[in-house]
């Protein structure tokens, strides 16, 4: 069709079993719903799949964890992110970029206390 169709810088590709995942797919699936101010993907490495894909969502009303996660999981099938946190904020640079690492940091932390 000639469309262009920009779905992400080539590095923040997430491989998940062999399969490209782009954060924005699921960032922006995750912000159509209108409980979620904010959303933000990274990549949680994985022996078994390679990476998965994991969102971390500041909610701006109802809703919870497995609701976003069913509902991405429909709209995305197996694109869609892996697990999901919600959290009060996001850490960020002074530029005011998103640090996926420490929210990587804060996803194991999570884990290691469920």
């Amino acid at each position: 069709d000639g469309a262009l169709i920009h779905l992400g810088r080539a590095d923040d590709v997430i491989i998940y079993d062999g399969i490209n995942i782009y954060p924005s797919a699921i960032e922006n699936a995750l912000l159509e719903n209108p409980a979620v101010a904010a959303a933000a993907v990274f990549a949680v490495d994985d022996k078994s799949h390679g990476a998965i894909p994991v969102a971390a969502v500041i909610l701006s009303g109802e809703t919870s964890r497995e609701r976003l996660i069913a509902e991405t999981r429909e709209k995305l099938g197996q694109h869609a992110a892996g697990d999901i946190m919600i959290v009060e904020e996001f850490p960020r640079t002074t530029a005011g970029k998103v640090i996926k690492q420490e929210l990587a940091a804060a996803f194991f932390a999570i884990q290691g206390n469920a």
